[in-house]
């Protein structure tokens, strides 16, 4: 399922000399989101997993398609991220998603509505954390 994107990490992570990438230590946004995923996963309902998912992949969705045009193609580890996030594929995925994700909303009680509201508005937070320390100094 996730063959292509597993294999991009692995030779962009020997290419970057962490292919052993145990040592790396992690970032609180990234410890954050993960809390987050094994939290709704352990504990949460579908539509609250779905609206983690849903986050995940429309923000990169979102942000591939802005990116692609101005990606250069002879560098794998930018375009080939860029190209797995962006294009007609990933958006019917993405699409896919967001359809469950609104045909759960339809069958679930007004309390995990709420549940489901919250968990999105913490993955968006995990993602903007992401993206506000990817283009930090450190």
């Amino acid at each position: 399922m996730a063959g292509k994107e597993n294999t991009y990490f692995e030779r962009s992570l020997e290419k970057l000399g962490a292919k052993d990438n145990k040592h790396i230590p992690d970032a609180p946004c990234t410890i954050a989101f993960c809390d987050l995923m094994k939290e709704v996963a352990q504990n949460g309902h579908l539509g609250e997993m779905l609206a983690v998912i849903v986050v995940c992949e429309w923000s990169y969705l979102s942000w591939g398609e802005r990116v692609l045009a101005k990606t250069r193609r002879d560098e794998f580890e930018n375009y080939e991220w860029v190209d797995l996030h962006s294009g007609e594929y990933f958006a019917g995925v993405v699409e896919y998603l967001r359809g469950l994700l609104d045909q759960e909303g339809e069958l679930i009680s007004s309390h995990d509505k709420e549940k489901c509201r919250k968990v999105f508005l913490r993955a968006v937070q995990c993602e903007e954390d992401f993206f506000d320390f990817a283009y930090s100094d450190f």
